[in-house]
């Protein structure tokens, strides 16, 4: 059943213009393909803002001194870019890395006329004490009230946004390449690109690690348009979910080589000029996309590039075909197509004609321990959803832990007021202040699903939080950076972790009597040696661990379902034990930087080591044009008295980079007797 709700472009436009759109829909196989229409109504407390003067860092763009109109008669221009220019001198400041330059730029909902491009002002913010000469710009977040009614239009027929001129309405980076670890999102957010721009690009997204976007639009109300969203800053790693983009001549394209992966989740495209979504050389993962036009819904152009696709559907609308791979690897799992003359074409040439895609690999996957290796398929284990969880937009059910006496300084113990906020009985939690200094674990009671820490720091010696009383209500952290050690996990309760930056340890499972589930979305510090994945089911999108001096992710007696992840290591990425099952939907196994003398004995380590252990992996690896050395073993596969080794020499290369030990393992299989 596909859901639909009334855009309206906004009250200005002399004969209102209202289009109907869908979205959503109800595959074939039985799962809710695309976006999912949200309906947030992201409302926070008013002591949180800014401008209430309580040490609370949510600006909002409508009070001084940014007053946007959001009547969409003014033009709101300045007034956003005022905003993010405030943000952006304070990462000049401080740097990247200190909660002083923590802020959310908020945009009650409004029409905001805008008639340029909102970019920080000023020179490009410099990564000065690590990498001079990058762009170092890092924690941009834009969060609307509701992307229903929080619309940012671009004037029609805009200067500067005609044919041929690529010209972003948001953007990110100013410069090609970020190696700042960015923590930044876009969130409950309509772009309408207006008519009469054919070179506009609606969001140009980027940010190495960690980065969410969520619940957005990017329309084009005459279909025209450049790219929708564009990702082409290298390094980026982030995960979209909610997403529709109508319109344009590519809804979304990846483009960059080095560092560079892309996980989608529930994504409506439709009415695009060319294709739904462009690889060049960057990599992706795509989950439940419903995408319509007479157009491909994925072209991919060089080597260098790689796709996943599952879960989705594509209405072709007569197209020749759904899928044009004209190079580098593809993978495709429980696809529909109709409406085309050909469902996958492979260097020009159809390959798949099917209506339903079961299971697809450009190459054949490699299985070392099955006698008929061409025909062994991914593990296909079932695949949960995060849980849905509604805001509360009733203010009165946040407790706010500055008004239970947390002083927020980041040097007095504020645990026993936070442990007073969470025994209030209200449903959400959060944490206005930029530094919270928690000396003593924090008890999560049943009462509260959501806790939001507003990228503010918690530290303390311990766990910050313990979840020690069983519960059915799934429980929400999100939004958190520079914590040390967040949660502990003790009783059987779901555990939901978005968009934190953890500096030392997300997560412990120490359940004993049985198997929780966990759901890691855009994380950081997920798993290592002191934290194994065991005895658990853990959903993860989009993780990121960097931990040189073991293993980073231990899948002990578990079961981990991945898309995309980013390792800095020349140690494991993930090692599968004891009955453990990985299956991997792409991501980075980064070889930058690469000792240049690894340790005496230590050169043998692979990507993924197997040790009686079920495995389907799909990853890439990217490296540095100074740099020669990388993995050369890639899977050791120990069955039992049996072992297999694959080395790097026989994987497709991803050519046309800079690094030339860069390669794509394109399917790997190993299923435990």
């Amino acid at each position: 059943m596909k859901q639909s709700w009334l855009y309206e472009t906004g009250a200005f436009v002399p004969a209102m213009l209202v289009c109907a759109i869908s979205f959503g829909a109800a595959c074939a196989f039985g799962a809710e393909c695309g976006d999912r229409a949200l309906g947030t109504n992201c409302v926070y407390p008013p002591e949180v803002f800014v401008h209430a003067g309580k040490g609370g860092r949510v600006i909002d763009v409508t009070q001084p001194p940014y007053n946007a109109k959001g009547d969409g008669v003014a033009d709101d221009t300045s007034a956003l870019v005022g905003a993010y220019s405030f943000v952006a001198d304070l990462v000049r400041k401080h740097g990247i890395h200190d909660t002083r330059a923590s802020y959310i730029i908020y945009l009650p909902n409004g029409t905001y006329l805008v008639s340029d491009t909102i970019i920080y002002s000023g020179e490009q913010v410099d990564y000065a004490g690590v990498h001079p000469g990058y762009e170092g710009m890092a924690g941009t977040r834009f969060i609307g009230q509701s992307r229903e009614q929080t619309i940012v239009k671009l004037k029609d027929s805009c200067p500067g946004f005609g044919p041929g001129a690529n010209k972003p309405i948001f953007q990110y980076a100013k410069s090609k390449f970020n190696n700042a670890e960015t923590k930044s999102t876009f969130r409950n957010i309509t772009i309408d690109v207006g008519s009469g721009n054919p070179g506009a690009i609606g969001l140009d997204f980027n940010g190495a690690n960690g980065n969410l976007v969520e619940n957005i639009a990017i329309v084009s109300r005459d279909g025209q348009g450049a790219i929708g969203l564009h990702s082409r800053v290298d390094p980026t790693q982030a995960y979209y979910s909610d997403i529709l983009i109508d319109g344009f001549d590519y809804g979304v394209s990846v483009d960059p080589f080095h560092a560079h992966f892309q996980a989608l989740e529930h994504i409506t495209l439709r009415n695009q000029r060319v294709a739904g979504i462009r690889l060049i050389s960057g990599c992706a993962a795509v989950r439940k996309l419903f995408f319509e036009g007479a157009v491909p819904a994925i072209q991919q152009t060089t080597p260098a590039a790689y796709s996943i696709l599952l879960d989705s559907e594509l209405n072709g609308q007569g197209g020749q075909q759904a899928l044009d791979i004209q190079a580098g690897e593809f993978f495709a799992r429980n696809v529909d197509v109709g409406g085309y003359a050909s469902a996958i074409a492979v260097a020009g040439k159809s390959v798949s004609k099917d209506s339903h895609i079961a299971e697809y690999s450009k190459s054949p996957p490699i299985a070392p321990f099955s006698a008929a290796p061409e025909k062994e398929t991914s593990l296909n284990l079932p695949i949960l959803d995060m849980p849905v969880f509604e805001w509360p937009s009733d203010t009165s059910q946040w407790a706010n832990v500055d008004e239970y006496g947390a002083v927020g300084d980041g040097k007095t113990d504020d645990s026993e007021a936070v442990q007073k906020a969470f025994d209030s009985g209200k449903p959400a939690v959060c944490f206005p202040k930029r530094a919270y200094l928690i000396g003593k674990t924090v008890s999560v009671p049943p009462t509260v699903r959501r806790v939001n820490m507003m990228y503010s720091s918690l530290k303390g010696p311990d766990f910050a939080f313990a979840v020690n009383q069983d519960s059915d209500a799934p429980l929400l952290f999100e939004d958190g950076v520079d914590i040390p050690k967040l949660c502990s996990h003790e009783k059987l309760r779901t555990v939901c972790f978005k968009h934190i930056a953890s500096s030392g340890a997300l997560y412990h499972n120490f359940n004993t009597s049985g198997e929780p589930t966990v759901f890691v979305t855009a994380c950081n510090s997920f798993g290592k040696p002191s934290n194994p994945i065991v005895r658990l089911k853990a959903y993860c999108r989009l993780i990121n661990t960097e931990f040189k001096l073991g293993p980073n992710y231990i899948v002990d007696n578990a079961t981990l379902w991945v898309m995309g992840y980013k390792v800095e290591s020349y140690r494991e990425n993930y090692v599968v034990k004891n009955g453990g099952k990985l299956e991997l939907f792409g991501g980075i196994a980064n070889q930058t930087p690469w000792p240049k003398k690894v340790p005496p004995g230590e050169d043998h380590h692979p990507i993924i080591e197997i040790v009686d252990g079920s495995v389907s992996a799909s990853l890439h690896t990217t490296g540095h044009k100074k740099q020669e050395k990388g993995y050369t073993n890639i899977v050791i596969d120990k069955q039992g008295n049996e072992s297999r080794t694959l080395t790097w020499e026989a994987l497709p290369k991803r050519t046309g980079g800079d690094q030339p030990h860069s390669f794509i393992l394109p399917l790997y299989v190993s299923k435990r007797p």
